[in-house]
């Protein structure tokens, strides 16, 4: 699989394409965030691409959702998490510490 406007299109279901734009940077900036912290021999696995595609998919969802909320459910507000367990999952093992520091 490789991480590309098809897939992020694919994982958002039918996005026209006058979002191309918006799509664009939201993929630049997931593949960006990913390739700075990743061993670079590990950029093209499986994961790492998947793990791109949804965190594009989260940063193209965010437009929609100022101030981290993302809408209103029977308890109140629902928010978004800051981050995502299954880009961390799909990561965890390809982070090369010496680039992507400890926080």
């Amino acid at each position: 699989m490789k991480a590309d406007l098809d897939a992020l299109r694919a994982s958002l279901g039918t996005v026209s394409n006058m979002s191309n734009a918006n799509l664009e940077r939201s993929l630049t900036a997931a593949t960006s965030w990913v390739r700075d912290r990743v061993y670079p021999q590990r950029f093209e696995d499986d994961e790492t691409q998947e793990a791109i595609v949804l965190l594009a998919s989260r940063l193209y969802k965010r437009r929609n959702s100022p101030e981290g909320v993302a809408g209103w459910g029977d308890l109140g507000v629902i928010r978004i998490l800051a981050s995502d367990p299954d880009i961390r999952s799909l990561l965890e093992h390809k982070l090369d510490m010496t680039h992507a520091g400890v926080a």
